[in-house]
């Protein structure tokens, strides 16, 4: 069994066994995750900083919004959780099985922060818009003005949280990954390159973050609107006859 240098959950004889497959799925599939995650945070980074983000938004779709690439997307999503959940429950029992504010820590704090959020964030930014529109193209990055301004600034912690998560593990797990893929035994510390890359990136989005939320300068939402028809034809709450 691969584990981290910083893992409080030592390894037997059982849970080597019952890992291998678990850990190899998890890897292969968080591999063919990283190009959408690297795609996907690019242009958060570019519309933040940049008046282009949209024109790249629109470019990156292309690349993976295509059916066969989104339903392979979809797999690899699913397989990779599924790998997550099952550890995290019949491995390490509930526990984050890490010292905290380790490096492992704050890998398996970002994906549980990804995997609580992601049901959500397909659904609002993908589905929901096909629901209301039959496409998502409507939707650019003004959407995310667009919630700070209707849900307040809390959201601006959560694009927050979940862009540096994504860094995070997105970084942090192609360490391990890659480490497990080649059959080591423990995944080495991280080397101060892997280090600063991670806080760069961090640092990165969460300005990116603030540029988007209208904290840098002002943020038109000129489809409003439409926004606020989508937020309400797809909610939840009223497709399940909870409220009119």
């Amino acid at each position: 069994m691969t584990t981290s240098t910083d893992s409080t959950v030592a390894a037997t004889p059982s849970t080597t066994a019952g890992l291998k497959t678990v850990n190899r799925i998890q890897a292969v599939t968080g591999m063919a995750l990283l190009p959408y995650t690297v795609l996907h945070l690019t242009g958060h980074v570019l519309a933040g900083h940049t008046s282009f983000g949209d024109s790249y938004l629109l470019a990156a779709r292309e690349v993976y919004q295509n059916p066969v690439a989104e339903f392979a997307g979809a797999a690899c999503l699913t397989l990779h959780l599924a790998c997550g959940v099952y550890k995290a429950l019949a491995v390490r029992k509930g526990r984050l099985g890490a010292r905290a504010g380790s490096l492992t820590w704050f890998t398996r704090v970002s994906g549980l922060i990804i995997g609580l959020s992601m049901a959500g964030h397909i659904y609002y930014t993908r589905v929901a818009p096909v629901m209301a529109w039959g496409d998502s193209s409507l939707l650019d990055y003004s959407y995310i003005m667009f919630t700070r301004i209707k849900y307040g600034v809390g959201f601006t912690a959560y694009y927050i949280a979940l862009g540096g998560s994504g860094v995070i593990h997105g970084i942090n797990g192609a360490r391990t990954a890659l480490a497990r893929l080649r059959e080591g035994r423990t995944t080495p510390a991280p080397s101060r390159t892997w280090s600063l890359v991670t806080k760069v990136g961090v640092a990165a989005i969460c300005s990116a973050v603030l540029g988007l939320t209208g904290y840098y300068w002002e943020v038109p939402v000129p489809a409003a609107k439409w926004f606020e028809q989508m937020s309400d034809d797809a909610n939840p709450l009223r497709l399940l006859g909870i409220i009119a």
